[in-house]
């Protein structure tokens, strides 16, 4: 089954650890939406995702903005 970027993300957010590794897996690899929406699970509050973290979430918005 593949997944949508929204659907990984959404995942990733409600603590689902397989979608967000697939997530950095394809951000390391270079993918610009995967680096954008690492940024925003940094950047927007979750109930499961990860501490709202504004340097990672700068960091991961610079390199997707790098990225195209």
């Amino acid at each position: 089954m593949e997944l949508t970027y929204g659907e990984l993300s959404d995942r990733a957010a409600q603590g689902d650890s397989g979608a967000r590794e697939t997530l950095e897996w394809l951000a390391q690899a270079g993918d610009a939406m995967a680096m954008f929406l690492l940024g925003r699970m940094y950047d927007v509050p979750s109930r499961d995702a990860p501490a709202v973290d504004a340097g990672r979430a700068r960091d991961w918005y610079e390199r997707a903005a790098n990225a195209g």
